[in-house]
C-alpha cells in the first residue's frame, strides 16, 4: 500500500519516474534515469536484511551509478509530504 500511495505522487514529479525497474539482478521500487536515482520503501522484513539492503545500495551505486533513498512504509503513510520533498530535493 505504501509503494502505491508514494507511486501516486511521484508520478506528478517534473522528471520521469519508473516503478519497479530492473538492474539485474534487482528490481527497484521507482527509478528517476534522468536523475540517477532509486527510491525503495522498506516493509518490515527489511529491518532484519540491514547489511543485505547496504550492500545491494553498493553495488547499485557501482555497477549502475546510481543513488538510492530508502524509506520505511511508515514514513510514507505518516509524512508523505515529507518523503516526497526529500526526493525532490535529492533530484537537484
Amino acid at each position: 500500500m505504501a509503494e502505491r500511495v508514494l507511486w501516486s505522487r511521484l508520478r506528478g514529479l517534473p522528471f520521469r519516474v519508473r516503478r519497479q525497474h530492473v538492474f539485474y539482478p534487482y528490481i527497484v521500487d521507482f527509478y528517476a534515469k534522468e536523475k540517477a536515482l532509486c527510491v525503495e520503501v522498506d516493509g518490515p522484513c527489511h529491518e532484519a536484511r540491514l547489511e543485505a539492503d547496504v550492500s545491494r545500495d553498493g553495488f547499485l551505486d557501482a555497477r549502475y551509478g546510481v543513488r538510492v533513498l530508502r524509506f520505511t512504509n511508515d514514513d510514507v503513510l505518516r509524512a508523505l509530504d515529507e518523503v516526497v520533498a526529500c526526493v525532490e530535493r535529492s533530484c537537484r
